[in-house]
């Protein structure tokens, strides 16, 4: 455990001032600002549905986040975090360390983890402060003071908590090959994928791309449960496939 807490540390000390820091801000907040500038273009449809217009807004929200934003940006924050090794040909010096293999890129899976995480956060309160926005521009949509911050923090953690296969993927491709091109292409495969097979009802089971979506959609708690084992098992075998090569 001190081994990993150094390499942790480490590591959060180069992600200081780089763009997969300033991406965790970025990305959720053109989210917002997409879905703020659509209310006010059908603020009239909006406004006359009887549900909760905060629930209609996070759906809104996170839906566009989860088709397109959300695999993207973990696709980017991969690369990104792999780059800052394989860039530079850090990786000789870095597994020279007197630390076992494995920390070293379990680390980079936590401090991944960590920033979607903290871009889901920041998802959170910028939806709410569009919201609010929205409303004081356009009082019939019926978001005002007081929020319903339940409703946008269910979207969250739903969304979140169905996607850590698609981050341990990610991190594998991005760690596996040194291709910058290579870890984008993948993803943006992974999008188109996701963008046609989400709309399938019966096969979107197999896809873990289109999780998030339909786990904020219908709470979907059995792919919940399934991500995570998953997720874990695929960990482990990415730490162990990568531990065992000789030059990255």
């Amino acid at each position: 455990m001190i081994s990993l807490a150094r390499v942790l540390s480490a590591e959060a000390v180069k992600l200081r001032r780089t763009l997969a820091f300033w991406m965790v801000f970025i990305a959720p907040l053109v989210v917002v600002l997409l879905n703020v500038a659509m209310l006010a273009q059908r603020s009239q449809m909006f406004a006359r549905s009887k549900e909760d217009p905060w629930a209609l807004l996070a759906r809104s929200v996170f839906i566009l986040w989860g088709f397109i934003m959300l695999p993207l940006f973990v696709t980017l924050e991969s690369a990104l975090l792999a780059g800052l090794e394989h860039g530079e040909r850090q990786w000789q010096n870095l597994l020279a360390l007197p630390v076992p293999r494995w920390t070293v890129f379990l680390t980079k899976l936590i401090v991944l983890g960590a920033l979607i995480v903290a871009a889901h956060a920041v998802l959170f309160v910028g939806t709410i402060a569009g919201g609010l926005v929205a409303g004081a521009l356009a009082p019939a949509l019926r978001l005002a003071w007081p929020v319903s911050w339940w409703r946008v923090l269910d979207v969250t953690v739903w969304t979140m908590a169905a996607s850590p296969l698609i981050v341990v993927v990610h991190h594998w491709v991005s760690l596996r090959w040194k291709s910058f091109t290579a870890a984008l292409g993948f993803g943006i495969c992974a999008v188109a994928g996701g963008f046609l097979i989400t709309q399938s009802n019966s096969w979107w089971y197999w896809y873990p791309w289109s999780w998030p979506v339909r786990a904020a959609m219908e709470h979907a708690s059995p792919i919940v449960l399934i991500a995570a084992a998953m997720a874990l098992v695929a960990a482990i075998a990415s730490c162990c496939d990568l531990s065992r090569r000789e030059v990255m």
